[in-house]
């Protein structure tokens, strides 16, 4: 997956890309462990700083900037992280709220009770400890989601033309 990725960088307009990525190095990852809101199925590539570079120059990219996500998707999968360590079912209130868990059976609709409730009781504290958690791991550089510009490098222009 990362070699198609970063394919499509170098055809992107002017050979510039932004990525945004959850980073395999963060605070997070390291909490989270199996429970990392971030793994999803199909997902192939959770890169730290360094092996992104490493990934870009093999794809003829220099990384121009590597900045860290504060708000978005980096403060919900830190949440839900937190989250996923007292639920049975992993990412439960992400999933439930796109629709994607159907119970079935008593013992998946019970387990997903007792994840609504859980999850509902525990979001006020968890949110309390995992929002400034979070901000103090993007400004340290160890921010779940890290936002990459990258562009086409001259030594790769050079070797197309």
């Amino acid at each position: 997956m990362s070699r198609e990725l970063l394919a499509e960088a170098r055809n992107a307009a002017g050979g510039k890309l932004e990525l945004r990525l959850a980073n395999r190095d963060s605070i997070q990852s390291r909490l989270g462990g199996v429970n990392w809101a971030a793994l999803e199925p199909g997902r192939g590539l959770y890169p730290t700083q360094e092996s992104l570079r490493r990934l870009a120059g093999k794809a003829g990219l220099s990384l121009l900037r590597v900045d860290y996500e504060r708000w978005g998707r980096s403060q919900v999968w830190m949440w839900q992280t937190i989250v996923n360590a007292f639920t049975f079912n992993q990412n439960f209130a992400m999933k439930a709220r796109a629709g994607a868990m159907r119970p079935s059976g008593f013992g998946e609709r019970l387990k997903y009770v007792i994840d609504a409730i859980v999850t509902v009781l525990a979001t006020p504290l968890v949110v309390a400890v995992s929002v400034p958690l979070e901000l103090v791991a993007a400004v340290t550089r160890r921010g779940s989601v890290f936002v990459a510009s990258a562009a086409q490098s001259e030594e790769y222009e050079n070797v197309d033309q």
